[in-house]
């Protein structure tokens, strides 16, 4: 594969992997001082700034877009999930600057503070130059379709803002006795649950010009489509909020590679929504680097999604302008 720095010298680009996390150090700890040592049942992954340019260069990875990974900034301190959120957006925003062209950043905001992620957006936009944001699919059990969230959702979708969305762990999990990790069946089943939310209340609808990318190729979505139609029919009120009917507004949506190394998942989101609304995302450093160029590997044979890498490139440039121009 070859490496970003040859597409400075005019020959192959590499590849532009929207779904990397980062944990500088003050973030650990305070996940440490919250009692957080994991997130979604995986332990807390080395991770440092060099090493992640060094995985870029080995990897083919010419520019990797970082987000905090769950639990974000909500650690049990409504009053301190701002100024760690601004924190956290601080340091990203510099970490883009100190490598303009390699890294960029979806900025965390603190939900369910409505107006201080008002603020933290504003921020992220117009101080800090980040790429857009990073939302969780639910807030302490709420869901994004909350009514209360319609204002910060009301201006994302006036900035035509892109917003990451990354599952997290359910407040309640419904099938304890499983013992299994939250990363396993619960993040997929919750990515389904805050689209299905989303659609049904009508917020993509009111909000058509947010560029929303969905982690884990759409969770369970692209699966169980027919069953969110159905319920779309049946629940009163919902075809009034979402007239194009769900089908459509899932269309709309970006999905990324994450966890879909088979190729399955994949498949489904190419049926349902087109070759270009998928972009290259890895999940590091919670999976291995043989991982990331395995998944990069499979993407760029045509004969994996009738594609190659390059229009995931295009794809991911298209949709996050702020790093074309870097």
């Amino acid at each position: 594969m070859a490496a970003p720095h040859a597409d400075r010298a005019g020959t192959v680009p590499g590849h532009i992997d929207v779904h990397q996390h980062y944990f500088p150090d003050f973030y650990v700890a305070a996940l440490h001082r919250a009692g957080r040592a994991a997130s979604g049942g995986a332990p807390l992954p080395d991770w440092s700034e060099a090493d992640c340019l060094s995985m870029l260069d080995r990897r083919g990875i010419e520019t990797a877009v970082l987000s905090l990974a769950p639990p974000g900034v909500q650690l049990g301190d409504p009053a301190g999930s701002a100024e760690l959120a601004a924190r956290c957006n601080d340091y990203l925003a510099e970490l883009c600057a100190r490598h303009p062209g390699r890294l960029g950043g979806f900025g965390a905001l603190p939900l369910p503070d409505v107006p201080a992620s008002l603020a933290e957006i504003a921020r992220v936009y117009d101080d800090l130059g980040l790429d857009g944001v990073g939302l969780l699919t639910n807030v302490a059990g709420r869901y994004l379709g909350d009514p209360e969230f319609e204002p910060v959702f009301a201006e994302l979708g006036r900035r035509e803002a892109v917003v990451y969305l990354h599952p997290v762990e359910p407040v309640v999990d419904p099938a304890p006795s499983l013992g299994l990790p939250g990363w396993f069946a619960e993040f997929p089943f919750d990515t389904t649950r805050t689209l299905t939310d989303l659609i049904l209340r009508g917020t993509l609808e009111r909000h058509d010009g947010l560029r929303l990318i969905v982690a884990h190729a759409g969770g369970a979505a692209p699966f169980i489509v027919n069953r969110i139609n159905n319920v779309w029919r049946e629940l009163p009120g919902a075809a009034q909020r979402a007239p194009a009917g769900v089908t459509a507004y899932l269309r709309r949506l970006y999905y990324d590679t994450a966890s879909c190394g088979a190729g399955y998942g994949l498949r489904l989101v190419r049926d349902l929504a087109g070759v270009e609304q998928i972009v290259l995302g890895s999940d590091y450093p919670f999976v291995p680097e043989h991982a990331v160029t395995a998944l990069a590997d499979r993407l760029a044979d045509p004969l994996f999604l009738g594609t190659g890498a390059a229009t995931l490139r295009d794809n991911a440039l298209r949709l996050l302008p702020r790093l074309a121009k870097r």
